[in-house]
This record gives structure tokens, C-alpha cells and sequence, in this order.
């Protein structure tokens, strides 16, 4: 049972990155940003490319990775979300959704279909907890979950950038009559949540097989997920409810091996996201920790 839950909780990480930029996104805009997968993808597949099919150092891999994610993500602002700021919020969200679907054509179009990997940053042994061995991917992945928590928490707190994005989602009317520009604080809040996807898309690169829109067809509902349970509006909450989901994928894993027969297949995780989703829902409609700042 414990490498299920250890399993689990590092899952949750990828979980919890990728919910806080839909909910940094949401905060800002109010809207869903069905893009935020391919941040992810794009940074998996720069990754990819320096250091396996060029053979380059590892840190510049990911720096290359999360650059590609910024990018596209200020894309996004300046082709979407930009000139559709004033239109029907079901519009701006539909217009991610085909930027998305476009990313994933120009990705099959570039690399093709073909299946690739890359090797963990970190190899070796890694670290026993409860009998079982956690690698040193997932303890990095920890790691960089709770530096990027500790970030996130002093930069909305403590800097004026930070409360700027929070005061222009609460009412940008006011923000724009302080003197803020708007634009900046818009291509701020996109570039800030390209880079979460970026980070939670080289963490995951080494323990998956890199596929043309792999973050939006396996990360992106559990994200959506997590960014709901957690309040939408919530920044800690969505890292808080990405390892409650990844806990539960995992239990329900373990549930599933204690039955002799049945197998771990993706349709059942899918029923256990949504079963957490829609209990989240009736019980507390405003999610774990859902506020408007």
C-alpha cells in the first residue's frame, strides 16, 4: 500500500503545478484555459530534443523547456486571450480549446506521432519509505512542489506585482484607474502560468512516453480537477487538491490489485476524478479553500 500512496503523492505534484496555472488563469480572466496542457507538452518536447536527440546538458534542456512553455503561453495571451477579453467568457474558452487543438497539429506535424522518452535528471537508487523505493525524480518533483508553493505565497503576498494580479482579478475597472497596465498584468499572469506548466512537463517527461498533446489528454483533466476541489480561486488549494487526487488515484489503484482479475485501466481513474469532482461539487460548491482572492 505505501508505494501506492508514495506513487500517488508524486503524481500529485504534477497535479497541483498544472491546477495552479488553471486557477492563476481563472483568477485573472475567468476563464478556463484549455491551452494550459500543451505548456506542458511543448516544454516535454524541448526537453526531448536538447538532450536526447542532441545530446546536451540536462539544466539546459529545462531551461529550454520551460522557455518554450513561457512562450507559448505568451502566444496564447496575445492570439486569444487578448482580443477576446471583452467577448462572452464561453468564446475566450473555446478559443484556448483551438489553440490547444492547434499546438497538438503543429506538434504531429514537427514530430510526428512516434513515441519518445527521456532519462530522469536525477538516477541512481533513490530513497526507501514505507518498503518501497522512490526515485529521485519524484523526490525532485516534491522538492520543486514545495519551493514553488513558498514562491507563489511570497510573490502574491510580499511583492507589488503579485498584488496587482490579484487586485486586477477581483475588479480590473479599479486597477486600470490606479495607473496599472492592464496588458502587462495580463502577459505577466499568462507567462507565470506557461512556466508552471513548463515546470510540471519536465518533471514528468522522464516517467512517460512523450506523444503529440500528452499533457491535454492525460494531465489536464486531473488538473481541472484539482484547481475545483481546491476552490478555483484557491492557489494553495489547488496544490492541496492535487495530492488529495493523486492520493486517491492511488488508493483506488491499490483497492484494485486487492481484487484478483481486475486491472488498473485509465476508464477507472477517470470514475474516481470524476466521483471526487461531483461529491466536491454538492458538498461544497466553492471548493476546500475557494475565496475570491
Amino acid at each position: 500500500m505505501g508505494r501506492f500512496i508514495v506513487s500517488g503523492l508524486a503524481t500529485g505534484v504534477i497535479y497541483g503545478l498544472a491546477g495552479l496555472g488553471l486557477v492563476l488563469i481563472y483568477k485573472g480572466t475567468r476563464v478556463f484555459n484549455f491551452a494550459q496542457g500543451e505548456f506542458g507538452t511543448v516544454a516535454m518536447y524541448m526537453l526531448y530534443y536538447v538532450v536526447e536527440a542532441n545530446d546536451g546538458p540536462y539544466a539546459l534542456g529545462m531551461l529550454a523547456g520551460l522557455f518554450a512553455a513561457v512562450v507559448l503561453a505568451l502566444l496564447t495571451e496575445r492570439l486569444v486571450a487578448r482580443p477576446l477579453a471583452s467577448a462572452p467568457k464561453v468564446i475566450a474558452l473555446v478559443g484556448t480549446a483551438g489553440f490547444a487543438l492547434f499546438t497538438i497539429g503543429i506538434e504531429l506535424a514537427v514530430a510526428k506521432p512516434e513515441p519518445r522518452s527521456v532519462a530522469p535528471a536525477i538516477s541512481g537508487g533513490g530513497v526507501p519509505l514505507f518498503g518501497f523505493i522512490v526515485s529521485g525524480q519524484k523526490i525532485l518533483a516534491l522538492v520543486v512542489l514545495v519551493i514553488v508553493a513558498v514562491a507563489a505565497g511570497l510573490f502574491f503576498q510580499r511583492t507589488y506585482l503579485g498584488m496587482g494580479i490579484l487586485a486586477n482579478s477581483q475588479d480590473s475597472v479599479a486597477t486600470r484607474i490606479m495607473g496599472a497596465n492592464a496588458n502587462r498584468i495580463s502577459q505577466l499572469t499568462w507567462g507565470i502560468a506557461g512556466l508552471l506548466g513548463g515546470i510540471a512537463g519536465v518533471l514528468l517527461a522522464p516517467e512517460s512516453t512523450i506523444v503529440p498533446g500528452y499533457m491535454t489528454t492525460n494531465i489536464l483533466i486531473p488538473a481541472f480537477t484539482a484547481a475545483v476541489v481546491g476552490g478555483m480561486t484557491s492557489l494553495p488549494g489547488a496544490f492541496v487538491a492535487g495530492e488529495i487526487i493523486g492520493l486517491v488515484e492511488g488508493l483506488g489503484q491499490y483497492a484494485i490489485t486487492r481484487f484478483p482479475g481486475l486491472e488498473v485501466v485509465p476508464e477507472g481513474q477517470a470514475v474516481l476524478l470524476f466521483a471526487v469532482l461531483i461529491v466536491t461539487l454538492v458538498v461544497r460548491p466553492n471548493g476546500l479553500f475557494g475565496s475570491e482572492a
